[in-house]
């Protein structure tokens, strides 16, 4: 069915009383709205300036057997709307195991990401995630680290029982 003229002069009407009144025509915030972050629009300048603009921390726990998702919180204070996180996770010896990249739009400003490594090719150990934070103010980019965290991935202690089990099985071998 076509439309009324008297129609299309409503709907227009309608689009420029919302305009006066300051509000979006089609969904958003009223203009001169505060909905968004604030941000500074200055890249931080020294190091502990980076440093404090984002943190990375990873959960202390037990390194499980096979496969398993490691997870670590982050958390960024962008001086620019646009912004990229690159982790990386480093082993007890130095050797680079993993890395993720968090990025604005796809991920919010805080979080929980995790990193999948498995037992076979890592130990024990002091585990450490660092971290380059990257601005665009189009043209420029900016980047600098964000503080390095640590954190344990302990081996399965041996339970009691399974030690008593091997302690009998001992008995049983030297009284025969």
């Amino acid at each position: 069915m076509p439309r009324q003229p008297h129609t299309i002069v409503h709907a227009v009407g309608g689009l420029a009383i919302l305009g006066l009144l300051g509000l979006p025509a089609f969904g958003g915030a009223p203009s001169g709205s505060t909905t968004s972050p604030a941000y500074s629009d200055t890249a931080p300048t020294t190091a502990a300036q980076w440093q404090a603009s984002g943190s990375i921390q990873g959960v202390s726990t037990r390194l499980l057997p096979g496969c398993h998702a490691y997870d670590y919180r982050y958390a960024v204070h962008p001086a620019y709307p646009d912004w990229t996180l690159n982790t990386f996770l480093v082993g007890p010896h130095g050797e680079q195991l993993a890395n993720d990249a968090i990025i604005s739009g796809a991920d919010p400003t805080s979080g929980v990401k995790h990193f999948e490594i498995c037992a076979p090719s890592t130990e024990p150990g002091t585990y450490a995630i660092s971290g380059t934070l990257y601005y665009y103010d189009y043209p420029d980019t900016y980047s600098g680290a964000i503080a390095t965290s640590h954190f344990q991935l302990t081996a399965k202690p041996h339970h009691k029982r399974h030690r008593a089990a091997r302690a009998r099985l001992r008995h049983r071998r030297h009284a025969s």
